[in-house]
């Protein structure tokens, strides 16, 4: 009977190119700074542009409409 060498597993199956790496890197820190941009954009509208919570709620309503229609069409 023979063994199996399980020291030829030292190597990983598949190594990926370096630019792939660094895109995922770049994907990766561009949609965290989105999301942290995402959670200040009504204090943004509130304080710096003088807008009240009507704008808010009116811009968020025609977010979440433009997304449903999108899911329905798509």
């Amino acid at each position: 009977m023979s063994e199996t060498n399980t020291d030829s597993r030292k190597e990983p199956a598949s190594q990926l190119p370096v630019a792939v790496r660094v895109l995922g890197w770049a994907s990766l820190l561009n949609d965290s700074a989105s999301e942290m941009v995402y959670a200040l954009l009504p204090h943004f509208l509130l304080q710096t542009l003088g807008g009240n919570r009507f704008h808010v709620g009116l811009i968020e309503g025609c977010a979440d409409a433009t997304a449903s229609l999108l899911k329905i069409w798509m």
